[in-house]
């Protein structure tokens, strides 16, 4: 995951990779359907900027946060009001508690950290980082999408077993090297495995969105989860 994330051409192409993907127009209304009133956010694995721009525009205190250097260049040119930092979700410790009225963690950059009590790190700086109230949403890719194919199913099989046994891999699944760049891998969540990380970093479900790869709303093998949880008052 480092290599790929201080890989330049990455960012370089990543923009116009993207461009058309359902998921980037069913998360941004999700966040802006959460998100009503101006508030301090934090774009936590920012990329190059996409939502963090977004909300800026709509008149929210934006601050994009992201491993990777080359992705927060490209980032910087789209957007020089806004304000970005390069750090791991993981350890945030240079910011202080609660700065944040909300933050945001989406296109499954929570299932990029690598091993589980990383990523329950992750989530709970998150809850570190807002604010009592504060409100936080992730998008994570489900296990369950692949139950639409033969071998989708025979591979979520195999990680029945994987997680049956404890195996501290249960859910990571590689993710093809494309020409030019490293391959890295993937946590893929169950619905459960996702509800029970944000529950046991303190915060409380409000509301879940489950989408297909066409980016609507579906409950059958939904692709992904959009989820947005608060950390409680007092």
């Amino acid at each position: 995951m480092w290599d790929y994330a201080h890989d330049s051409t990455v960012a370089a192409g990543y923009d116009r990779e993207l461009e058309g993907t359902p998921l980037l127009v069913s998360d941004l209304a999700f966040v802006r359907e959460t998100l009503t009133s101006p508030c301090r956010v934090a774009d936590l694995g920012c990329g190059t900027g996409r939502v963090t721009v977004e909300l800026a525009g709509l008149g929210h205190q934006v601050t994009g946060i992201d491993l990777s250097l080359p992705m927060l260049d490209a980032a910087r040119t789209k957007s020089r009001k806004t304000g970005w930092a390069c750090g791991n979700i993981v350890d945030l410790r240079m910011i202080r508690d609660q700065s944040f009225d909300a933050a945001i963690c989406l296109f499954s950059t929570l299932g990029m950290v690598a091993g589980s009590a990383a990523r329950v790190a992750a989530v709970a700086e998150a809850h570190r980082l807002l604010r009592p109230g504060g409100i936080y949403i992730v998008h994570a890719h489900l296990l369950g999408h692949h139950m639409r194919t033969s071998p989708g199913r025979r591979m979520v099989a195999r990680d029945f077993v994987r997680r049956s046994l404890g195996r501290t891999d249960a859910g990571d699944f590689p993710m093809p090297a494309r020409p030019g760049s490293p391959a890295w891998t993937m946590h893929v969540f169950t619905a459960r495995e996702l509800r029970k990380l944000l529950r046991g970093a303190g915060l409380v479900i409000e509301r879940e969105l489950t989408v297909g790869v066409d980016g609507r709303p579906t409950r059958w093998c939904p692709y992904g989860m959009l989820v947005a949880a608060r950390r409680p008052p007092g």
